[in-house]
């Protein structure tokens, strides 16, 4: 248990501040009246640094902040068009989405309709179309889709993500 070979140690408390130097036995009442571990942090200064700390806890929350740091957050973009966007903004936008999907992000586009457009479903249709083409040919990366044909809301979707191994 105790792995420490050190005749003075600089002790630290749980929030990081000194407490003073020691004798390493002196550390280790100290450690065990406070019901805590004595850990060595840095063994490279004199008098070695070691801190009073729940060990268990340490470990737990390094443990968690590595996982936080390995898993990887997958958002979903949205870019939203009208069934009157003009081309220029068409182009914009389609480098936008191409960004995103180089990126690795699964994004959502809406084409959102106003008053009495909705008429004119097929505007937005061929605008959806017109975008997965766009994008499949720029790209050359397999692009999994999922494709609304329905009106909900006043709005038609179209959600592109990448396959994971194409990129």
């Amino acid at each position: 248990m105790n792995n420490l070979k050190l005749s003075k140690v600089r002790l630290n408390n749980e929030n990081g501040k000194l407490i003073g130097i020691f004798s390493l036995n002196e550390a280790l009442l100290k450690s065990e009246e406070l019901n805590l571990d004595l850990v060595e942090i840095n063994s490279n200064t004199t008098p070695p640094i070691c801190k009073l700390m729940n060990y268990g806890k340490f470990l737990y929350k390094k443990k968690r902040i590595i996982k936080k740091k390995n898993n990887k957050i997958l958002q979903i973009k949205e870019i939203k068009f009208r069934p009157v966007t003009n081309n220029n903004d068409y182009i914009i936008k389609t480098k936008k989405i191409i960004k995103f999907l180089k990126n690795g992000n699964k994004t959502k586009i809406t084409i959102k309709f106003k008053g009495r457009e909705t008429i004119h479903k097929n505007l937005g249709e061929n605008i959806l179309e017109r975008i997965k083409k766009n994008i499949c040919d720029n790209l050359k990366i397999a692009i999994i889709e999922s494709f609304s044909k329905k009106l909900e809301n006043q709005q038609l979707l179209m959600i592109l993500a990448p396959k994971n191994n194409s990129i």
